[in-house]
């Protein structure tokens, strides 16, 4: 992320927890080398990151506020396929705000998804964020700067 946007990030690694929950690779010499020799973020700033992006704009503000950051970055649609661990670390239950629909093939918002400041980030097209102005867009990725 350091390399996109050219800023410090509130984090950059996974913490160790989050990997023994979820795990890394899917072989066991892949999960012990991972253990052994990845860099570690701190579990709090996870954390703090996911229910940010899991609550609505104005409780996520005051989180972000605590790290002072001043821009958000969202890849897409590589947020749309990590958001059922988002929403995780969250404490949440991610199909109660995003579904993915097998017919499509395309992931939608679930009822309670129009609060949800990642998702209000990713259809921005059909919820105007309120507290955060988009400064670029690709196919890849959107740059907001945060207003507090």
């Amino acid at each position: 992320m350091r390399e996109w946007s050219y800023r410090e990030v509130i984090e950059a690694y996974p913490s160790r927890e989050i990997a023994q929950s979820v795990g890394t690779t899917r072989s066991l010499l892949g999960n012990l080398g991972a253990q052994i020799f990845s860099k570690w973020g701190s579990h709090e700033r996870i954390k703090d990151i996911a229910k940010a992006f899991t609550l609505n704009e104005e409780s996520s503000l005051t989180i972000l506020k605590k790290y002072n950051a001043s821009y958000a970055l969202v890849f897409m649609p590589d947020e749309l396929k990590k958001f059922y661990w988002i929403a995780q670390i969250a404490g949440y239950d991610s199909a109660d705000h995003l579904t993915y629909n097998n017919e499509t093939q395309k992931y939608e918002p679930a009822l309670r998804g129009e609060e949800v400041t990642l998702l209000r980030l990713i259809f921005d097209d059909v919820w105007q964020p309120r507290h955060f102005t988009k400064l670029y867009e690709t196919d890849k990725a959107k740059i907001y700067r945060i207003n507090y």
